[in-house]
């Protein structure tokens, strides 16, 4: 992997009963050597999602880091606020899923 970070972006949220802060790194895939399996994966950039999560007084609640792999090549931080969004937008999508699982649990009821 090339170490050369190409861009980075930064959110800060507050649900109701915490601090949510992410950043986000983007880093090129150019150069960098894939098992053969995946060579031909069209894989060209490294996105590093960095949540850090307190309590409104300050306490630390966790911290974690996630890595997505994309096949676009940012250039701009329009386009890298791009991916930054699409990742958001997902686990908008897979929370929304998730809570309706839990309110109406369809998956349980056997016909």
């Amino acid at each position: 992997m090339n170490e050369v970070m190409l861009l980075n972006g930064g959110m800060r949220g507050r649900p109701c009963d915490r601090i949510d802060q992410r950043s986000y790194r983007c880093f090129t895939l150019a150069g960098s050597v894939f098992a053969p399996r995946w060579k031909d994966g069209g894989l060209n950039t490294l996105i590093i999602v960095k949540r850090i999560r307190q309590s409104l007084d300050g306490t630390l609640l966790s911290e974690e880091e996630s890595y997505f792999l994309s096949n676009s090549r940012p250039t701009t931080q329009a386009e890298a606020d791009e991916l930054f969004d699409a990742i958001r937008f997902h686990w908008r999508i897979e929370v929304m899923h998730h809570v309706r699982d839990v309110t109406a649990p369809a998956d349980r009821l056997q016909m």
